[in-house]
């Protein structure tokens, strides 16, 4: 299977814009996504995923279960489930989520 960025699905909200490349429809285990973050995303949780950010390029901060962590090019950065995060920054991201993204299971905690 070959996806491409070009074709995926836009969405944007706070400080970042981003494609998701694919989804829970295309592969249940797992889904890819491009963010380019220019402010703050938020604190949230997720109940049920995993997250990988791989940072493509800039500098930001991610806030992870109160503990703060820079982020640089070639960085990557997981959130283990149920742990509430945020981050920040000028980046340009790529996020791998296990199991594949599922909105419902996102709790923005402010």
């Amino acid at each position: 299977m070959k996806f491409k960025k070009k074709d995926g699905n836009k969405f944007e909200f706070g400080g970042i814009k981003g494609v998701a490349i694919t989804s829970k429809e295309d592969i249940e285990s797992g889904n890819v996504a491009y963010i380019e973050v220019n402010g703050r995303h938020g604190k949230m949780k997720n109940t049920e995923e995993d997250r990988f950010y791989f940072v493509i390029q800039g500098t930001g901060k991610f806030i992870i279960d109160g503990e703060e962590f820079g982020a640089k090019k070639h960085d990557v950065i997981v959130v283990r489930k149920n742990t509430a995060y945020d981050y920040e920054g000028k980046m340009e991201l790529v996020l791998f989520d296990t199991p594949a993204f599922d909105p419902s299971y996102d709790i923005m905690l402010e």
